[in-house]
């Protein structure tokens, strides 16, 4: 592997979808599943493929979800640098910075604001990192 190894909490398939289902319960429905039927096959099905990301972060340690001292649904990204990334609840305020034509500057100014590195900031990720934050702020935007 390329660069410093870190040591990151890895956990198992078993307790990736369990934080997976609580952050979708957290917003009304019962698990992954739930929200998968509510929507239209074709949606559920791109749906699919960024959870599967999200699993896969949580597994390999990069991606945490879990709920803050105030008991609202948070979710952690850490960078292969080892700098964290703390997507709390998704505001107005951070939608509404959604100003871009294009679907990833919208992505990309959506983390800037939750996490509060800004625009700039999450544009300065790449590879896995970048996967990451992206499927992390698409995430909210579905609930």
């Amino acid at each position: 592997m390329f660069g410093k190894k870190q040591n990151l909490k890895t956990v198992s398939a078993e307790t990736a979808q369990k934080q997976l289902d609580d952050f979708f319960e957290y917003y009304g429905y019962d698990n992954e599943q739930g929200f998968l039927d509510a929507q239209k096959q074709d949606d559920a099905d791109a749906f699919s493929s960024t959870f599967e990301r999200i699993k896969r972060g949580i597994k390999m340690g990069f991606i945490d979800i879990s709920e803050n001292e105030d008991g609202e649904i948070s979710v952690t990204q850490v960078t292969k640098k080892g700098s964290e990334l703390v997507f709390p609840e998704i505001s107005a305020k951070n939608k509404s910075e959604m100003r871009a034509v294009n679907e990833f500057t919208k992505i990309h100014q959506l983390a800037g604001s939750m996490t509060g590195v800004g625009y700039e900031g999450i544009c300065k990720l790449k590879g896995s990192d970048l996967s990451n934050c992206e499927s992390i702020a698409t995430l909210f935007l579905l609930v």
